[in-house]
């Protein structure tokens, strides 16, 4: 879904991934049902923003990190101009 907004791929090990909504009275996160992987959308996104905040004290200083860093998305808290002034911007 992160890559190619997609919940199947060839080479994903499942039919298909599930998210379960929050709110929805029901938690089961990463278990398999028949050939689902089944997630809890709330649980994969603080998963997400752990592993990514490792990966950063992991690299940060480091090359190719700072290097790439100037070629990522960013965000632009009072635009990008000459595109969009005087409100945030992710670009």
């Amino acid at each position: 879904m992160l890559h190619q907004g997609r919940m199947t791929h060839a080479d994903l090990g499942y039919a298909r991934i599930l998210f379960i909504e929050p709110g929805s009275g029901f938690i089961a996160h990463n278990n398999v049902i028949n050939d689902a992987l089944n997630l809890d959308v709330q649980r994969f996104c603080q998963d997400m923003i752990d592993g990514t905040l490792q990966w950063l004290s992991a690299v940060e200083g480091t090359e190719p990190y700072e290097t790439n860093l100037k070629q990522a998305v960013q965000r632009h808290p009072d635009g990008l101009p000459p595109y969009i002034v005087g409100v945030p911007v992710i670009s």
